[in-house]
């Protein structure tokens, strides 16, 4: 889970994640629960990635189907969802893609709304878990090269790109700084250029790593900056993840 809750908020939330919020995974399928906090009381919209919507079936309640047209830069251009689970007094909505032109295919997602009251200040807690299929032949190839090489990826399919061809801006060992930016490729990111740190910290005797990703690209035409940034956060967040599992498994001696 990419989480930065309290403990306290954890064990709040506990039975509603055991509830709601956990797959079955299999083999070809990859499940993961994203937390959004959030300064400001709970509210019904969160979605910034619509441009628009239409109820092709049902009045609207569980069992209802809509279709979605995607933001440009996304992943998909249209996408057909049956709604799950609607619960407004929980605040939580559950929607599968059953169709459309999506490459995430088999998409079902649950995401609740929780508000907090703690010492004055009432904040929201999103959390949002989802199971979807494994793409078939997904790999990528790095580099060996220097500062100044370039490499050619195969990008997983589901993201905004088929391949991406990128520059190595900077490589620090000593560091652990890894630099990139994105000079050609079938990619819908156009301009991106990312840096990454990788930083060990010591501390009462633990050991811990906080890797820091910043990134900048152009804003495609007809998105908002904010649309943009939610998507690529995303995007980054589950790359970090991925390493952070990684890291773990090779820590503890797994594959």
């Amino acid at each position: 889970m990419d989480s930065d809750l309290t403990q306290e908020e954890f064990d709040e939330l506990k039975p509603l994640i055991d509830t709601y919020h956990k797959f079955d995974p299999t083999p070809n399928r990859c499940t993961s629960l994203i937390t959004q906090r959030i300064d400001a009381p709970a509210r019904t919209k969160y979605k910034h990635f619509i441009k628009s919507c239409n109820i092709s079936a049902g009045d609207g309640g569980v069992g209802s189907v809509r279709e979605v047209t995607v933001v440009s830069g996304l992943p998909a251009s249209t996408s057909t969802e049956r709604l799950e689970i609607l619960d407004d007094a929980k605040r939580i909505l559950s929607f599968r893609v059953v169709g459309g032109e999506h490459r995430l295919r088999n998409y079902w997602s649950v995401t609740s709304v929780n508000e907090f009251h703690n010492e004055g200040k009432v904040y929201t807690i999103v959390l949002e878990s989802y199971i979807v299929d494994i793409p078939e032949g997904n790999k990528a190839w790095d580099c060996d090269g220097g500062v100044g090489s370039v490499r050619e990826v195969t990008v997983v399919s589901g993201l905004p790109a088929s391949t991406s061809t990128e520059r190595l801006e900077i490589l620090d060992d000593a560091k652990r700084i890894l630099s990139f930016r994105v000079v050609g490729g079938e990619h819908r990111l156009r301009n991106y250029w990312s840096v990454t740190s990788v930083n060990e910290f010591h501390n009462e005797g633990k050991v811990y790593t906080i890797v820091l990703e910043s990134y900048i690209v152009d804003i495609p035409e007809g998105n908002s900056g904010e649309d943009t940034k939610m998507f690529v956060d995303t995007v980054v967040k589950l790359n970090l993840q991925k390493l952070g599992i990684v890291a773990m498994g090779s820590f503890h001696g797994h594959d």
